[in-house]
């Protein structure tokens, strides 16, 4: 099925096509009374394929492994996308999704920028992810754990508004980005054992119920911006641990 073949048919409201191996870029890309799709046979859903299917619920697709760039972008009432072969996500693939439980991607390597912004996710486990992450949990207000042991660096507002966020599991995190955990109302404790830079500024603003942050490993000589770096709501900082270590400079 080509590219833009059911874009928009809005009174489309079911697909059962058992037998399809390829769907194409914006296969059915707004077809907003759309509720369930049943792609068996589908390994790659290809980018803005259901971008904008307002209504889709469930899809099956249990061979799965590339969900592509903004696939499932704005579609705002899915909740059931079971992939548990799953290895890539692509830039907004989830965006505004309500996807609340991702426990059938922990086979997944790779979260592209913006992958889950404003879903309604409310724990991710992502053991086997690596490198950098950038904006992926930005605006998930529901989520409250996040587990990515292999990530190495947080980049520019990776959770950003989680106001829910109270668990963190991070390693092997050696840089922060801007506004990394701004607006993290909920966060009490950090632990970075290996956090030795930050590239961008506030990156721990309106924590507002930070109390402990361990910093003990961090050397203020990679520092390029440190601006607002720990600001907090009201100019009232909560914190009342900081390990910041022989290496920090001010």
């Amino acid at each position: 099925i080509g590219s833009y073949t059911f874009d928009s048919c809005h009174s489309l409201l079911s697909i059962d096509i058992p037998n399809v191996t390829t769907l194409d870029s914006y296969a059915f890309n707004g077809c907003t009374n759309l509720v369930e799709a049943n792609i068996p046979l589908i390994e790659t859903i290809s980018s803005h394929m259901f971008e904008s299917c307002l209504k889709l619920e469930r899809i099956v697709a249990p061979l799965v492994t590339k969900v592509d760039l903004y696939a499932f972008s704005s579609c705002s009432e899915l909740s059931e996308a079971d992939f548990p072969l799953l290895t890539e996500i692509g830039s907004y693939a989830f965006y505004n999704t309500a996807i609340k439980d991702c426990s059938s991607y922990e086979n997944v390597t790779k979260l592209g920028d913006y992958a889950f912004n404003g879903s309604a996710l409310e724990t991710a486990n992502f053991p086997n992810v690596t490198g950098t992450l950038s904006n992926v949990f930005n605006g998930c207000e529901n989520l409250t754990s996040v587990s990515i042991p292999l990530v190495n660096k947080l980049g520019s507002s990776v959770f950003y508004s989680c106001a829910s966020l109270t668990n963190v599991y991070v390693p092997n995190v050696t840089s922060v980005g801007m506004n990394t955990f701004r607006g993290c109302s909920s966060l009490e404790k950090i632990d970075f054992p290996l956090l030795t830079s930050t590239s961008g500024s506030s990156s721990f603003q309106d924590c507002t119920s930070l109390t402990s942050l361990d910093l003990s490993n961090f050397d203020t000589s990679n520092v390029t911006n440190m601006s607002s770096m720990f600001f907090a709501t009201g100019y009232n900082s909560t914190i009342f641990t900081l390990d910041l270590g022989d290496n920090f400079d001010t």
